[in-house]
């Protein structure tokens, strides 16, 4: 197992690229100096002047970074590809766009499952006996088929709460 110092190290690295390997550019962006030499010393292990220690990037620069970047919370601490369930997108990709153009991509992929399981419940329903829902007319399409179900069980939701009162 990789440790969290190395791979924060290698997902610097991966940023720095994403910057046409600038660092004083990506300084800029994280609102630092453009000179400053943090980002370098922890991308090559530079030794520490005291205690001689390789450089390494702690918790508050990681959340900064992904913060400043407009990154998901831990991003510097997951190993590349870990988590990633796209094999046909590459991450690195997906990553270099920028935090608008990401969240329209998860919009339409959250809007696409959406659609998916719609469909499962509908293809499930019509395998439901006709008497389990008798006011469902199990001949109509697909979608009003999803309407009117779930319109139903709305209704005998409410109808069950206002009894109970």
């Amino acid at each position: 197992m990789q440790v969290v110092s190395e791979t924060r190290r290698q997902r610097l690295s991966m940023i720095v690229k994403k910057f046409g390997g600038s660092l004083a550019a990506l300084n800029e962006a994280l609102d630092l100096d453009r000179t400053d030499a943090t980002l370098s010393q922890i991308r090559t292990s530079a030794p520490h002047s005291v205690s001689g220690k390789p450089r390494s990037m702690g918790e508050t620069l990681a959340r900064k970074i992904e913060q400043k970047l407009g990154l998901e919370h831990g991003w510097m601490d997951t190993p590349e590809g870990a988590d990633w369930p796209f094999a046909g997108v590459s991450q690195a990709d997906y990553l270099a766009l920028a935090a608008e153009q990401r969240g329209i991509v998860q919009g339409r992929l959250a809007g696409m499952i959406e659609d998916f399981l719609c469909k499962a419940i509908v293809a499930k329903s019509k395998q439901i006996p006709q008497n389990v829902f008798p006011e469902v007319d199990m001949d109509v399409g697909d979608d009003q088929l999803f309407v009117v179900g779930t319109l139903h069980h709305a209704t005998k939701t409410r109808q069950a709460k206002k009894q109970s009162k």
